[in-house]
């Protein structure tokens, strides 16, 4: 008789815990579990100059948002680079490269003014238009 008191117990005991884990409400549980996580996305305008008396057309980039002005310029062929992340500066593009014998380097101009970082350190904005051509210092 003792040993069916303490399994009734039992039974009891399990049966009010697992009620009590049931009556959480339903939308925390969703919010948890079924949240979906969305990516801004931004436009951004990018060109490579080489003709200062014919420029081309800035090209159109839909990325990710919180991407550098870094990111953006890997997407044209022949990029390269010395040095990484915030630390990197670009010595060549589309094959083209700066000659240190010349003082020349890759200048970075967002929306039609000089860069005061580094392509690594630039964080994208949306209608952002970054301009690279050849400059000396």
């Amino acid at each position: 008789m003792k040993r069916l008191s303490v399994i009734i117990a039992l039974i009891f005991i399990t049966v009010f815990l697992g009620s009590c884990t049931l009556s959480i409400p339903q939308s925390k549980n969703a919010a948890i579990t079924n949240e979906a996580v969305f990516v801004k996305k931004i436009s951004v305008y990018q060109r490579v100059t080489t003709d200062e008396t014919n420029p081309p057309e800035y090209l159109k980039y839909d990325l990710d948002d919180q991407k550098t002005a870094l990111d953006l310029l890997r997407k044209l062929p022949g990029v390269t680079m010395k040095g990484e992340g915030i630390n990197a500066y670009v010595v060549g593009i589309n094959g083209i490269m700066a000659s240190e014998k010349n003082k020349e380097f890759w200048a970075m101009n967002v929306n039609s003014k000089m860069a005061e970082v580094g392509a690594g350190s630039y964080l994208l904005k949306d209608g952002d238009k970054i301009e690279w051509k050849i400059q000396k210092y």
